[in-house]
């Protein structure tokens, strides 16, 4: 007696097919009804490194290279290129391994370097905290403000006016 099922419709034979032959007529019935229907679906093999398989190493390139030159005009082009990948791929493996994109890392670190100035400058000497913040690539100082605000708890000008500064 014959069988019809999804075995011995694969080989012929009635002998079943092993997992591995299943997964390959699945992925090729998948890829022929993708190909023959219009779809808005992106050609990717799940199965084939891609932009999100970027390493840890490929990543702490790119923060070193933020961190050695983030008082530069740098673009993402040039993160990724000092990493070694595409711009994509770093992308992805920045939101894999740090949870964010790369030009969010960057500002956060100048954020950073402009909070460690706003700490070590005195109002005295005449430094603002709209120099502090053009300095650090914020054209609008009121969202240097915000961010600023939002990441230490206070205002930018409150730091640089506290002496013995904490915040």
């Amino acid at each position: 007696m014959a069988r019809h099922d999804a075995w011995s419709l694969l080989d012929g034979t009635g002998a079943p097919a092993t997992p591995l032959v299943l997964d390959a007529a699945a992925r090729l019935l998948a890829a022929v009804a993708l190909t023959a229907f219009p779809n808005t679906y992106a050609v990717t093999d799940p199965l084939q490194a891609g932009p999100g398989h970027v390493g840890a190493e490929t990543v702490r390139r790119a923060v070193e290279f933020i961190h050695a030159h983030a008082d530069r005009p740098i673009t993402l082009g040039d993160i990724a290129m000092a990493a070694g990948v595409s711009s994509r791929a770093l992308r992805y493996g920045f939101r894999h391994h740090h949870g964010t994109a790369p030009m969010a890392y960057l500002r956060s670190v100048r954020l950073e370097r402009a909070h460690q100035e706003l700490r070590s400058a005195r109002a005295d000497d005449g430094e603002t905290v709209a120099a502090v913040a053009a300095r650090w690539g914020w054209a609008a100082p009121r969202s240097f403000r915000t961010l600023y605000r939002q990441a230490y708890g206070t205002s930018p000008s409150r730091t640089l006016r506290t002496p013995g500064r904490s915040g």
